[in-house]
């Protein structure tokens, strides 16, 4: 009876994570591998799962052999590793713009595992977080060949960005969960996943201050340690919104406008509003996050058409955020700025250009 009992390796785990997104092909590097799991062969909802629609369910593994543990008078402590699919599912969200999730581990510490299978039905799957085209400003195939360069960086190499692309994509994966029930949730979590990676630039005094507050900074650095007296007042002076605007525009490429993912030329964002919409944006998350009151915010939570602005004329009781709305960009505009400027900044810090592959013929093998 032993023999039918399969040898589980110790140092290996298998993670489990799944999209609605549709993806195709695999990855392999040293010491990892990343590979499609299939539905059940005699499952009574395997045909639901193969199509399309709102319980459709793209689940695969991540399989990672680890160096053995030295063992003392017999024994080892045996890492689980669980800490890695939750840094791993923000990570693969931000390079493909789509909300991938972490199920569980499928094997651990030499035995075979449980993760968490269940699912809700998502009525948003045609909408460009969750449904299966590439992103149009980014063009990131959704292939898992994109990751041959990429999956022992993501594993086992760290630094500084990485944690803040972490970061950002935790809240990222957080804005996509709320999308539909709690869309002022979802709003401000993209603006504190972009808030999650602005120390990724440095700024100059001219961009964040204006002439009359840099010639009091000058007057008050001619004095004795004035240069640590401008410190703490500039230390004061978080000057986060202005961070914001100045970062987005300087990091948007200009395929987010050329190659825009909605089809009506009156909800496009347009790029000299970029900088005012982004500013409005954070009073809205400032005004949500400290009031928990999100009354008029309702123009900003269409997301079906895909417009990036609201359309113009709602009447809100409130005339301040009135003013906010129709200045700012509303969930999908802000969804769509955040993930492209996450995949631009995956390039930049962790894997240089991802080639696009073409998937042509390879969409029926998942």
């Amino acid at each position: 009876m032993s023999d039918l009992v399969p040898t589980i390796d110790e140092n290996t785990v298998v993670f489990l994570f799944s999209s609605s997104a549709h993806f195709v092909g695999s990855a392999e590097a040293t010491q990892c591998k990343v590979h499609h799991c299939w539905p059940s062969f005699n499952a009574k909802d395997r045909k639901l799962k193969f199509q399309q629609g709102p319980l459709y369910r793209c689940d695969f593994a991540l399989s990672v052999k680890f160096p053995a543990k030295e063992r003392t008078g017999g024994f080892a402590i045996i890492e689980t590793y669980e800490w890695l699919g939750d840094r791993v599912a923000p990570l693969l969200s931000c390079v493909y713009g789509k909300l991938i999730e972490y199920r569980g581990q499928l094997q651990s510490a030499g035995h075979l595992t449980l993760p968490n299978l269940e699912t809700s039905i998502n009525p948003s799957f045609e909408e460009p977080p969750f449904n299966s085209k590439p992103r149009t400003a980014t063009k990131t195939e959704l292939n898992f060949k994109n990751l041959n360069h990429l999956l022992e960086k993501i594993l086992f190499e760290e630094s500084e960005e990485k944690q803040m692309l972490i970061n950002a994509g935790m809240f990222y994966q957080l804005a996509l969960e709320n999308w539909v029930n709690r869309p002022a949730l979802a709003y401000s979590s993209l603006i504190s996943s972009l808030e999650a990676v602005l120390p990724l630039r440095d700024y100059t005094n001219k961009e964040l201050f204006d002439d009359r507050r840099i010639k009091d900074f000058e007057l008050i650095q001619s004095l004795p340690d004035g240069d640590k007296i401008v410190n703490r007042f500039k230390g004061s002076l978080y000057s986060i919104r202005r961070k914001l605007g100045i970062f987005v525009t300087d990091k948007l490429p200009e395929t987010f406008f050329e190659e825009p993912e909605c089809k009506h030329d009156n909800g496009l964002l347009k790029k000299e509003n970029l900088g005012k919409a982004m500013k409005a944006a954070y009073d809205l998350r400032s005004k949500f996050l400290h009031t928990g009151n999100s009354i008029g915010y309702w123009p900003l939570e269409q997301t079906s058409d895909g417009l990036e602005v609201p359309m113009r004329g709602a009447v809100i009781h409130d005339r301040a955020v009135e003013k906010l709305v129709n200045n700012t960009v509303t969930l999908t505009g802000l969804e769509r700025i955040t993930s492209t400027i996450l995949n631009v900044l995956c390039h930049e810090y962790l894997v240089g250009p991802i080639q696009v592959e073409d998937c042509d013929g390879e969409a029926s093998d998942n």
